[in-house]
């Protein structure tokens, strides 16, 4: 991928991201731990993974997060501290996804793994960036969730990065030509 195209595509994800985290959150409630944005983040730093320029694309979701706190009505150290929490989950995701499932998003080695391993490490993946982004919620603001609703925040996150990522997938394999059955060569 050409840089030119690889620019164009972090911007298409930065922008999205700003979209879903200024509309998700009301003025003076900017939560990055919110709905949509976790997940949108988690797909663009995974996404844009095998190109190898992460720190790019975590510079740019950083300051699409502090626009988005700023644009809510957040001062300049409070949209700074909400790009960091913001930033944090989506880095661990994706360098958990690195490890634990090598090559997911580009459908690498689907035929030798079993789907209950790879859904407990999916599960796993999407679970730990879930329960940082709730504790870096708690240590930025520690009034503004009470402990059932931090439990429930770190489940529904989880699962909506889980069915983000697996949908994204699913359609992104669904658009490339199928590959043949494996043959012996003599």
């Amino acid at each position: 991928m050409s840089i030119n195209r690889y620019a164009a595509r972090s911007a298409a994800f930065a922008a999205a991201y700003l979209v879903v985290a200024w509309a998700a959150a009301g003025p003076l409630s900017m939560s990055p731990v919110m709905l949509p944005a976790v997940a949108v983040a988690a797909l663009w730093l995974l996404a844009q993974s095998r190109f190898g320029n992460h720190r790019f694309d975590v510079i740019m979701l950083a300051t699409a997060s502090a626009v988005a706190a700023t644009l809510n009505g957040a001062g300049l150290l409070t949209s700074l501290t909400y790009a960091m929490v913001a930033a944090i989950p989506a880095v661990l995701f994706v360098m958990m996804m690195s490890r634990l499932l090598p090559g997911y998003w580009l459908g690498h080695g689907d035929r030798f793994r079993q789907r209950s391993v790879v859904l407990t490490r999916f599960a796993a993946a999407a679970a730990l960036a879930a329960v940082s982004g709730v504790i870096l919620q708690k240590v930025v603001d520690p009034d503004a969730l009470s402990t059932a609703a931090a439990i429930w925040m770190a489940f529904r996150d989880t699962a909506l990065v889980m069915l983000v990522i697996w949908v994204s997938r699913q359609y992104r394999l669904a658009k490339e030509p199928r590959r043949g059955p494996l043959t012996v060569v003599r």
